[in-house]
């Protein structure tokens, strides 16, 4: 499940100001999130049987070795202790925390 959004936005900000400073829009950092949200999205979406609870969730993210561990703690930090029916539920939990 798990890909937390923190790199995702830490990188937008980045690229944000690479704009600004070097006149280009993306750089790699924020190329990088995008294949890392890509992942997790697909994680929370396929790897994960609903419905599930927060330990049931963190437990899918913890086995997923191509997840960034920064990605992980934010999920593991921001995921509210719920029940949650499908991944939309888990994806709209994280974006309240972002």
């Amino acid at each position: 499940m798990c890909v937390i959004f923190s790199s995702f936005v830490n990188s937008r900000m980045v690229a944000e100001r690479s704009y600004h400073e070097e006149g280009s829009y993306l750089s790699q950092n924020a190329s990088n999130s995008m294949s890392n949200l890509k992942t997790a999205l697909e994680h929370i979406k396929h790897h994960i049987k609903y419905p599930a609870n927060k330990t049931q969730v963190l437990a899918a993210c913890n086995n997923m070795t191509d997840v960034p561990s920064i990605d992980k703690e934010f999920v593991t930090k921001s995921l509210p202790d719920n029940n949650y029916k499908g991944p939309e539920d888990v994806v709209r939990a994280l974006l309240n925390k972002v």
